[in-house]
């Protein structure tokens, strides 16, 4: 059963991308990508699919871990959802889901363990997780186990701090930006006041700060992440070119 649930990833190359959806993936570092695209496996995370780039620039799996992912039966979710299963599916992208979620509708299924606990620190699929519930954190933890020379991460902004807002009625309203758009969230559906959303930031933050930073480089002029070394497209470009 162990086997069946957690099969392996199989790496193509020494370089690993990461890419989230944040702002700090900008065209120029899409077109080094495209234009070395051999050079990497590409691993993309939740609405990758949105962005115009996405027909072009195709992952080698592709990760999703919010229960919100499996809803095609809402009005709010459907759509997207339908529109994120198309887009994997069509394009026969791998997909890695949670054990929770496996025999799930998305194609070419590869299941990892999303347990969380904080007080062990494992890398990998199968053993769970010891950084808080962001979709980033937790596929970086798992490619940090399959020994990449490099970890090449964009779009891992965290910039809640500078897009949470209050309105005139007292509510915790987020201000989105995506590489993909910008968009409006009530927040009071997951925090009952500001001070209890910076809590959970300082707590997700701390868990980020357990990763290994060795052979993780960040590409960005957004993330308020501070711990990961950070680089250029030039660097990255003489990375890709030696390897």
């Amino acid at each position: 059963m162990y086997k069946i649930l957690f099969k392996k990833i199989n790496k193509n190359s020494n370089i690993a991308v990461l890419l989230g959806n944040g702002p700090s993936v900008d065209n120029d570092f899409i077109k080094l990508l495209l234009s070395k695209r051999e050079k990497f496996d590409l691993y993309t995370v939740n609405y990758f699919n949105k962005n115009a780039f996405s027909e072009n620039l195709m992952p080698d799996y592709h990760f999703i871990s919010d229960g919100n992912f499996f809803d095609f039966e809402s009005v709010r979710k459907k759509k997207e959802n339908k529109d994120l299963l198309n887009y994997l599916k069509n394009k026969n992208i791998s997909t890695l889901v949670p054990v929770n979620h496996k025999n799930s509708a998305y194609p070419n299924e590869f299941c990892f363990n999303d347990d969380e606990c904080f007080f062990f620190k494992f890398y990998g699929i199968s053993q769970p997780r010891f950084v808080a519930s962001n979709s980033v954190a937790k596929i970086l933890r798992i490619i940090k186990g399959l020994d990449y020379k490099y970890i090449l991460v964009s779009g891992f902004d965290y910039n809640y701090f500078q897009n949470l807002f209050v309105d005139q009625d007292l509510n915790l309203v987020l201000k989105e930006n995506h590489s993909y758009g910008k968009s409006e969230w009530p927040w009071n559906i997951y925090f009952k006041d500001y001070s209890h959303a910076l809590s959970w930031f300082h707590r997700d933050l701390e868990s980020f700060k357990k990763i290994s930073k060795n052979n993780i480089y960040m590409y960005s002029e957004h993330s308020i992440i501070d711990f990961f070394n950070r680089t250029s497209l030039t660097e990255m470009k003489n990375i890709m070119n030696s390897n």
